[in-house]
């Protein structure tokens, strides 16, 4: 087959053959014009495996990335929730307010999971079914407590869970349940033990008035009768 030479550069020349076809050939010393028949044809296979190397490596960063943001959002904890009731319960949440897993804390925490599935439950939507498990194993009555801790790295995200979780549990307070956002180092106990410090204190105080305005009354009633 004949070659016409195109270009001519050091290292290579560049041929157009009778089929069009240009190729990359050795250039042994041709000048531009020239007609050749045997031509050494440079290989450009490297080349190509390169590209292809390149594309391989973005595609495996692509999907790197990929997975540490399905780690970082999905599967990292973001924080953690304590509910106590009489049972402690503990839930583990991600970053989208999903529950990734849930421990009880004592013999009737663990009951009142035991049968709660966390797979894709939000935080507060668990939380409540929790709620109403303790009805119905008379672990909660009307007028009791609720009492939510929630601790994480983040101040937004434990403000926004807070809020979730308040505005879900509070469609119990129709039964009188109170929901009280705490810390770790308090229990429902004190927050009932706390009331009725609080009852009594307040029944001391009318137990006070009502002394002297009685003890009034009768110092107003012996006066009056010294005067007659």
């Amino acid at each position: 087959m004949k070659y016409l030479v195109m270009e001519c550069h050091p290292g290579y020349a560049v041929v157009l053959s009778q089929d069009g076809r240009f190729i990359k050939t050795a250039n042994l010393n041709y000048d531009v014009g020239e007609t050749v028949s045997d031509i050494i044809i440079m290989d450009s296979k490297p080349k190509n495996r390169l590209h292809w190397l390149f594309i391989l490596i973005a595609a495996l960063l692509c999907a790197a990335l990929a997975a540490l943001a399905v780690w970082y959002y999905a599967l990292a904890p973001a924080g953690t929730i304590s509910l106590a009731v009489n049972p402690k319960v503990t839930i583990t949440v991600n970053r989208l307010f999903y529950v990734l897993s849930a421990e009880g804390l004592n013999d009737d925490g663990r009951r009142l999971v035991d049968e709660e599935s966390t797979l894709f439950r939000r935080a507060e939507e668990f939380a409540d079914d929790l709620v109403e498990r303790a009805y119905l194993l008379d672990y909660l009555d009307d007028g009791g407590t609720i009492l939510l801790n929630v601790t994480s790295d983040s101040d937004s995200w434990k403000a926004n869970t807070e809020n979730r979780l308040l505005d879900k549990l509070s469609e119990h307070s129709k039964h009188g349940v109170s929901v009280v956002i705490g810390s770790s180092d308090v229990t429902v106990d004190d927050i009932i033990a706390g009331a009725a410090e609080t009852s009594d204190a307040a029944d001391t105080a009318d137990t006070t008035v009502a002394e002297d305005t009685s003890s009034a009354v009768d110092t107003t009633v012996s006066t009056d009768t010294n005067a007659e």
